[in-house]
């Protein structure tokens, strides 16, 4: 493969046409998804190749780097996620002998915090071929995608220790407000294990292939109108684990996602002092259809 100019625009607009095949507007939040999470980016993205003027036949690659800084999760309000705060009966009818019955008492826990950050550096690898031949006018591109991730997520969740509701009056029995005292502290041991087993599970850092998208998008050039249709098959070639927050896959599912890309040229004379010159409109529309996740047996809503 020549390492010409052409040659790399050539195959950076085919392998982005190709891989981002999205409209530029915000996307419509998948809520009921796999952790909030997508295949596809929520805003298009957007480069050199919706201005290239020319298809060159034959091989192309690209890499791309792209890193990303994820310092906080909001809630529906825009306020920080937290801990919720609890209420929980304590099962003080044993250690009393039945003296103070389940639920008497209670342990009410207040709301926590969480400290979240997440940094994610990813190299896209892309591969393809791109016909000599004309089909409709337009030429057919092949292409083949593989990520490569690096996550590393800093989780930490405090949630302050309980306290036993309504106070024990001082008339009852010292024996029987130790039970009741020693039963609201095993509760709350169990309330700080749990905090710290969830913080265990997202505070990890993963590294691998991510999930590969294969590509075949028809390509054609008419005056100033450039034409992108084509689909996109996610595979899950990435590790993913249900039980761990950061996964470098987004699960063992299929996305399929078909979409169509138009750009048109203003002036495609980029010598030109007008004020158009090398400007390119540019709109693309995808739709996601997703299969059920084998290891959760759930299925993400698609998306458009």
């Amino acid at each position: 493969m020549k390492n010409t100019p052409s040659r790399q625009q050539a195959g950076v607009r085919l392998a982005q046409v190709a891989t981002c095949v999205a409209l530029l507007i915000t996307g419509l939040s998948a809520s009921a998804g796999e952790g909030s999470k997508l295949r596809q980016s929520p805003v298009g993205a957007f480069g050199g190749e919706i201005a290239a003027p020319a298809d060159n036949p034959g091989l192309f690659g690209t890499a791309s780097v792209s890193y990303a800084d994820i310092y906080k999760v909001t809630d529906a309000n825009g306020d920080n996620i937290s801990l919720s705060a609890k209420t929980l009966p304590l099962p003080t009818g044993t250690p009393t002998g039945g003296a103070v019955a389940n639920g008497t008492f209670s342990l009410s826990v207040p709301a926590g915090i969480i400290d979240f950050d997440q940094k994610q550096t990813q190299l896209n690898l892309v591969g393809g071929y791109l016909t000599e031949s004309l089909f409709s006018g337009g030429r057919i591109a092949f292409a083949i995608n593989v990520p490569l991730i690096r996550q590393s997520r800093t989780f930490i969740a405090v949630q302050p220790a309980g306290t036993v509701t309504p106070t024990p009056p001082a008339a009852l029995p010292a024996p029987l407000r130790g039970a009741i005292a020693a039963v609201g502290a095993a509760v709350n041991a169990q309330v700080q294990a749990g905090v710290a087993a969830v913080a265990a599970t997202h505070n990890a850092e993963v590294s691998g292939f991510g999930d590969t998208e294969l590509s075949m998008v028809w390509i054609k050039h008419q005056d100033r109108l450039k034409i992108a249709a084509g689909v996109s098959l996610f595979v899950p070639t990435g590790v993913y684990d249900k039980t761990r927050g950061p996964n470098t896959g987004f699960g063992s599912f299929y996305t399929l996602r078909p979409g169509i890309a138009l750009t048109y040229s203003l002036n495609p004379d980029h010598g030109a002092t007008a004020w158009d010159a090398g400007v390119t409109l540019a709109g693309r529309l995808s739709y996601g259809i997703n299969s059920t996740n084998t290891e959760t047996d759930y299925r993400s809503g698609n998306f458009l």
